[in-house]
């Protein structure tokens, strides 16, 4: 591959990390969790740094109940 394709390519991840942490900074600002997944299970990570792995804030998403089925 040429060295256009990697510059291109280093764009595009560059843009998407920019829109990630982004999207982080305003989820600490509304006071919702990130979410990441390690090794296929949700981990929460709450506004003060605080780590939980169990969702706790009213009903379960549509996505966990039917990863459940």
């Amino acid at each position: 591959m040429d060295e256009e394709y990697y510059k291109d390519a280093f764009k595009v991840l560059r843009l998407a990390n920019r829109g990630a942490k982004k999207a982080q900074e305003e989820n600490r600002r509304l006071g919702l969790p990130n979410v990441y997944a390690i090794e296929g299970k949700p981990v929460f990570v709450m506004p003060n740094g605080e780590i939980k792995t169990e969702w706790e804030w009213g009903p379960r998403p549509l996505s966990a109940i039917a990863n459940k089925a």
